[in-house]
């Protein structure tokens, strides 16, 4: 993420007792830690409709990511 290529696949995140691996981190422009970009969590799934647990899942995703970049306010 530091070197900030476009896309990162199969991303390990981990944030205290959490942890997982996100299919897509896809950098979009805008200040953070990391420099003048940060990321965004895209998952996939094969399911036909959102599933309660998989979205908790990507909250979770975006919870953790959040902790890393530290977003400039």
């Amino acid at each position: 993420m530091q070197q900030g290529r476009e896309v990162i696949y199969q991303a390990r995140l981990r944030h205290g007792e959490f942890a997982g691996w996100v299919d897509f981190l896809f950098r979009v422009n805008g200040p953070t830690g990391l420099g003048a970009w940060h990321y965004e969590v895209w998952d996939t799934k094969l399911s036909r409709s959102l599933k309660p647990y998989f979205a908790i899942q990507l909250c979770c995703y975006a919870d953790m990511l959040n902790s890393i970049q530290v977003p400039h306010v």
